[in-house]
């Protein structure tokens, strides 16, 4: 590719950019609910209506030219159809109302998962309501009714830790005819913390104990009592799935102990070789506290400038994959 070409390409990338944030109509992320009003819904002919124009463009010239009554009265009324079309379209997304909520806790790899709740301002029913990420990937397609909201789920990929928007989403509709796009531009503020991917293959360092070299011994729990069920989880072990339960009613659960008498689970940065990177660390650490909770341990983390634990429970395992998740302002 010349230079020429280069630069034609990231001036057209830089207009379409512009242009979008100026259809937006917003300066950033937009508070909850988002009202779609008539200055920011856009309506242009789709590919099939652009055909549509031709076809009648042709049917006018005959009926001109052979003075076609029965042609002229064809014409107009399938152009009537379409300036009500046009209206049908535009109406189908003014007034419709998006609320979006943060899914359960994602790793960086997977996709994280946002709930739409879809509603009218203006009580109209919509119909095949779609929406599309930013490069254009379709994530929903949903219908509304005229007094009940809708829900549905958007999963967007999250590649990187940290905290996560679903980024500028577009809303569009080609109902009813599919002759006439509608569309806005939405940018909800709905941040999501996104933890670091589990990965890694160094065995879990149990006990903060040690043994009579130094080094860190390794303890399992030997006394445990049984403390009830919990969903399933990433990185629970087959071993403590209640499997009869499952076979029973389909539900996919999962054992919780109480460790009696047990050691704290030291799982320390410096721990980990020298070699790995930052995020290579942080990936290590996240599978071993996966494991951890899967265990029902007690854990203490340790990274550079904070130390959390001991202790073990939602809130603490939490407030560890958060800690991990904006280690080094990754925010």
């Amino acid at each position: 590719m010349s230079g020429s070409q280069k630069w034609i390409r990231q001036a057209m990338a830089a207009l379409r950019q512009r242009s979008r944030c100026w259809m937006q109509r917003v300066s950033g992320p937009e508070a909850q609910p988002i009202v779609l009003p008539q200055r920011r819904v856009y309506v242009l002919p789709s590919m099939a209506g652009l055909g549509v124009v031709l076809v009648l463009a042709v049917m006018l010239l005959a009926s001109v030219n052979y003075n076609l009554s029965l042609g002229y009265a064809f014409t107009f009324l399938i152009a009537g159809t379409g300036v009500a079309h046009i209206l049908a379209t535009w109406r189908n997304l003014v007034g419709l109302s998006l609320s979006f909520q943060a899914g359960s806790e994602c790793f960086a790899g997977e996709a994280a998962a946002f709930r739409l709740v879809l509603g009218s301002a203006n009580k109209h029913v919509r119909h095949a309501i779609q929406i599309r990420s930013d490069d254009g990937t379709p994530l929903l397609m949903i219908d509304t009714a005229d007094s009940d909201s809708r829900y549905g789920q958007l999963e967007i990929p999250a590649l990187r830790r940290g905290r996560m928007l679903p980024g500028r989403l577009t809303i569009e509709t080609v109902f009813p005819l599919g002759w006439v796009r509608a569309w806005s531009y939405v940018l909800p503020d709905v941040p999501l913390l996104v933890y670091p991917q589990p990965l890694g293959d160094l065995p879990l360092p149990l006990a903060s104990g040690s043994d009579a070299h130094g080094t860190q011994r390794a303890r399992l729990f030997a006394d445990e009592e049984f403390a009830g069920l919990r969903d399933y989880r990433a990185a629970d072990p087959p071993s403590r799935i209640a499997w009869r339960r499952a076979a029973r009613d389909g539900s996919l659960l999962v054992k919780q102990f109480d460790a009696l008498d047990a050691e704290d689970w030291l799982l320390s940065w410096s721990h980990l070789p020298a070699a790995l990177d930052t995020e290579a660390r942080l990936s290590q650490l996240t599978q071993w506290l996966l494991q951890a909770r899967a265990a029902n341990a007690r854990v203490t983390l340790e990274v550079p400038g904070a130390r959390l634990g001991p202790d073990h429970g939602d809130a603490h395992y939490q407030a560890c994959l958060q800690h991990l998740a904006l280690f080094g302002g990754n925010a």
